[in-house]
């Protein structure tokens, strides 16, 4: 290898959409760059995608795992959705913790991730933090690699944050009253009780049992020494938003959403509809979402309200269309999928209803105020900064939202002026940050150090 011939760089993501669509991004963006040594892991399902990702087939794909449909949020079932979905914090976690293991599949994305490895010898891996598998093998390998972190990079230095830092999951804001500083400390303690039930106990054993006999270094699988040992960790958010604590590493580079590009070629129905109406709400709940009928009719009572005035455009999933009512207000647009950035960098487009995940921040990005429905703790967890951010309203109970203060909230984000303001104070700050561009420099930087020392 020459100071001529840099080594290769390999990402690696699981399926995902919201995992998949942001490093795809930033491999794009190197491709773009003319960067050769491009190579993009992941199950046999996003093979196609890889390789439509480089125009000039830049970006080979290695395969890593099989598609294994229980592992996508899309196949869950509605009783999953409701377990994760459960007013009970606790329950809560408990249900996402149990549907995140990878369990017996892990043993063999870590063992084609280690072959992946051998075959592309990489200067640097750069892997989404769900891909833990792939840390497994670069930390197996002695590969240096960097964290793409698109959701909280709170949740990676959990277990050195104080007492009072609202516990992942735990849906509480930053500046707690003594109440809740009380209810976070017992939130933190049951968490701990949740593995110490019989069945995990013996699943979570079985897990570090087997990582140990496959010579993995952090048998656990814990979040915290993944970090810990990255050369670079990207974080998708700005402090302000995420909430800022003093254990942040160096390697810690919070660089703002990872923006795809608008659309070439724009749908021109879609866009058509969003510049014949002067004031429109976009709602876009991500690819986890799966509103049930009453909350689709509390949402579709509230866009009628809003009537003549102001106009509703809703990405629904296909699945969801079942549970609509026959008649649909006049002034709503419903569509199976939406061009989100093309959407909300519409100037008619005046307000994003959204869950509060990380593509929360692509209104933000566009300076339109928030309108906030999480759909699980984890998305309450990100709700709660971006009210706490300013620029936001988060409805009451997600599980049993009422039409009246949709509408009154919607009505307010129109008007009130400090929630405008501070929406686009966070574009500002959210452009300057760097974003994909920004991503792809800190790559760049660490791939280059790395074959300084070979």
């Amino acid at each position: 290898m020459t100071a001529q011939s840099p080594g290769p760089v390999l990402f690696a993501s699981p399926s995902h959409p919201s995992l998949f669509g942001p490093l795809a991004t930033i491999a794009t963006e190197l491709d773009r760059r003319g960067v050769e040594g491009l190579w993009f892991g992941g199950s046999e399902d996003r093979k196609a995608d890889v390789e439509a990702l480089s125009p000039r087939g830049g970006i080979g794909f290695v395969q890593i795992g099989r598609y294994v449909p229980e592992l996508q949020p899309g196949n869950w079932t509605e009783e999953t959705f409701q377990r994760l979905n459960s007013r009970s914090r606790l329950r809560a976690f408990a249900a996402f913790m149990d549907q995140s293991f990878v369990g017996p599949h892990g043993a063999e994305f870590y063992e084609q991730s280690l072959a992946a490895i051998d075959r592309i010898r990489p200067a640097l891996v750069v892997a989404d933090l769900g891909a833990t598998w792939m840390f497994d093998a670069a930390m197996t390998r002695g590969v240096p690699y960097v964290i793409n972190s698109p959701t909280l990079v709170s949740y990676l230095y959990a277990p050195a944050l104080s007492w009072t830092f609202p516990a992942p999951f735990s849906g509480l804001p930053l500046r707690m009253t003594t109440g809740q500083k009380v209810a976070n400390l017992l939130f933190s303690l049951a968490r701990i009780g949740i593995f110490l039930q019989p069945s995990r106990m013996k699943a979570t054993r079985a897990f570090i049992a087997e990582r140990a006999a496959l010579g993995i270094k952090n048998t656990k699988g814990l979040l915290g020494p993944y970090a810990d040992a990255a050369v670079a960790v990207i974080g998708h958010s700005q402090f302000g938003i995420e909430y800022p604590h003093d254990r942040a590493p160096d390697c810690l580079e919070m660089v703002g959403p990872v923006m795809p590009s608008t659309t070439a070629a724009p749908d021109p129905d879609i866009m058509g509809w969003v510049e014949q109406h002067r004031s429109i709400v976009y709602l876009g709940f991500g690819a986890m979402n799966r509103p049930t009928r009453r909350q689709i009719e509390a949402i579709l009572t509230a866009a009628g309200n809003l009537a003549p005035d102001h106009h509703v455009l809703w990405s629904l999933p296909k699945s969801q269309h079942r549970l609509l009512p026959t008649k649909i207000p006049a002034n709503v647009r419903i569509e199976t999928w939406v061009p989100q950035v093309d959407v909300l960098a519409h100037p008619h487009v005046r307000v994003f209803m959204s869950q509060g995940g990380n593509g929360t921040h692509h209104g933000l990005y566009f300076g339109k105020p928030l309108l906030l429905m999480p759909h699980t703790w984890e998305a309450r967890d990100g709700a709660v900064r971006f009210v706490d951010s300013g620029a936001a309203l988060l409805l009451r109970d997600t599980t049993k939202l009422d039409s009246a203060e949709i509408t009154t909230k919607l009505r307010r984000l129109f008007t009130d002026d400090g929630l405008r303001e501070r929406a686009l104070h966070w574009k500002e700050r959210l452009r300057q940050a760097g974003g994909v561009s920004a991503a792809a420099d800190i790559i760049l930087r660490h791939r280059d150090s790395q074959d300084r020392k070979r």
